[in-house]
């Protein structure tokens, strides 16, 4: 658990760097939608294949 106050925003650099083998792993992201297109953005630019992005797909309100 991550609180931005005191540790910061996750992003995917962050996550990278804590999981090292991610370019072989699956991510699954359950969140803002806006948040999960960034993500999905972030990882595919450094070559992570669309079909290892998985996303609930709803909004919150």
């Amino acid at each position: 658990m991550l609180v931005d106050a005191e540790d910061g925003l996750l992003d995917g650099e962050r996550i990278r760097r804590l999981v090292p083998d991610w370019a072989q792993a699956s991510l699954w992201f359950c969140g803002p939608g806006g948040f999960g297109r960034a993500l999905h953005a972030d990882f595919a630019a450094r070559g992570l294949p669309a079909r290892a992005f998985h996303q609930e797909l709803f909004q919150m309100r």
